[in-house]
């Protein structure tokens, strides 16, 4: 999916934040970077959200929400 309006964008935003919360929850603190981005990308996956590998990317996109304020 390729959001076009804001209000596409903050949905997105709002998934992939959501996503990033299930995550930490499931899996607590205390882990290598590594294993949540790779639960980040199963997910991303599961929900059909396009990303590009990359840990700058994946930071931008959890980070996207806060700059849209």
């Amino acid at each position: 999916m390729v959001a076009k309006t804001a209000k596409e964008l903050n949905d997105l935003s709002n998934r992939i934040i959501g996503i990033g919360i299930d995550i930490h929850k499931k899996l607590g603190p205390g882990f290598q970077e590594r294993i949540y981005e790779e639960a980040l990308l199963k997910e991303f996956k599961k929900a059909a959200i396009g990303f590009v590998l990359g840990t700058s990317a994946l930071i931008y996109l959890l980070m996207m929400k806060s700059f849209w304020k």
